[in-house]
């Protein structure tokens, strides 16, 4: 249960920030695209977090295991 809690929480921070640094990237390179294509920004950003959250997880699993010797 507390598991859930706190994987929801980072969820909810990684979307709040998403969408922060989503406007900002829209704003400042793309003033003129529609309002839709923040929302596909927005996801993608968030999605990249997970990437890379994945990315490092596996990296970290695979450095910890004991060595193969023949």
């Amino acid at each position: 249960m507390e598991l859930k809690v706190i994987k929801s929480q980072v969820f909810v921070i990684r979307a709040i920030l998403g969408v922060g640094f989503g406007v900002v990237l829209w704003r400042l390179f793309y003033p003129q695209a529609p309002a839709v294509f923040i929302i596909g920004l927005c996801a993608a950003l968030v999605a990249l977090a997970y990437l890379t959250e994945y990315l490092r997880n596996r990296s970290k699993a695979r450095s910890q295991k004991t060595p193969r010797i023949p």
